[in-house]
């Protein structure tokens, strides 16, 4: 699977079972938040990532194996 080097990037800082909002991987990366949001969501697509909640409580988590 194809990933862009902003994609890995949000897989390197996101620890395994620990949820982020989208505000604080924008600021862990350094992207606005609603570029950083687009690209949860595509990792969210990819099934890399889960979604929890809606809206402003919305956090993502990456899956534990």
């Amino acid at each position: 699977m194809m990933l862009s080097e902003r994609h890995q990037q949000i897989l390197v800082i996101m620890e395994a079972g620990v949820e982020y909002s989208a505000e604080q991987v924008a600021e862990k990366i350094g992207l606005k938040g609603p570029r950083t949001r687009q690209l949860l969501n595509e990792l969210v697509n990819k099934e890399l990532l889960a979604c929890i909640g809606t809206t402003k409580r919305r956090r993502y988590i990456m899956p534990v194996d």
